[in-house]
């Protein structure tokens, strides 16, 4: 372990957090019972109270600080190989990888979006999205509400159209999605129980719908919360 290393991102899922450092060194503690602490977790206990070094990405290169990369709920994003590794629970199929099924401790490689450049990475509670530098976002896991913006249920990565809009930043909840573009526009679908979509209802939204309350205000970042 380097001790002059900085750590550049941070991430927090339900019950544990990611943290990595300048040197391309990736920290996990927290629950591990559905591999997201990495291999180091099915190996050792289900409960790691002390950071721990996750050595599963040792033969990715090690990125520097001009090169971040995104951690988000045991999602890994390289942005400048434009490669996407993802591992721990796969109930739904948020890990992307096409199939749903068990937890899954080892990073992999998503193969349907190999060679896309892309900007950022999102989780939410069984959802997860990918936007590129193009300003395309990519979405998959559960859709229970919509969340993932289309009907069916499928669980392979598919694009989500947004009017031809060019998305700048995405955030996922625990069962919503909300997007924010070029123009400050803020779109927003899935679950809307609780208000959380901002159209001034409780009704989930299938496809995404412009949040019209913040017309007039050119909106410059977003936040999901659960």
């Amino acid at each position: 372990l380097d001790l002059s290393a900085i750590i550049v991102a941070l991430s927090c899922g339900e019950s544990h957090t990611l943290a990595l450092n300048d040197k391309g060194q990736v920290f996990s503690w927290g629950l591990g019972s559905d591999g997201q602490l990495g291999p180091e977790s099915v190996r050792t206990s289900e409960v790691s109270v002390v950071c721990r070094i996750s050595s599963f990405l040792k033969d990715i290169h090690s990125l520097t600080q001009r090169s971040v990369m995104n951690l988000m709920h045991g999602c890994w994003c390289s942005l400048t190989g434009g490669q996407i590794f993802s591992w721990g629970q796969n109930r739904y199929g948020q890990l992307g990888l096409g199939m749903n099924g068990q937890s899954i401790s080892v990073p992999q490689h998503l193969q349907s979006l190999q060679g896309i450049p892309f900007a950022k990475i999102a989780a939410g509670g069984a959802h997860s999205f990918a936007l590129t530098l193009s300003g395309a976002v990519f979405g998959w896991g559960r859709n229970k509400f919509g969340q993932l913006a289309w009907s069916s249920l499928e669980v392979r990565s598919k694009d989500v159209s947004l009017r031809s809009q060019k998305v700048i930043d995405v955030s996922c909840g625990e069962d919503h999605t909300a997007a924010l573009t070029k123009e400050g526009g803020v779109f927003t679908f899935g679950a809307g129980g609780y208000g959380q979509l901002g159209h001034n209802s409780t009704n989930h939204e299938v496809n995404p719908r412009k949040v019209f309350e913040l017309m007039g205000n050119k909106v410059t970042q977003i936040a999901c919360g659960r």
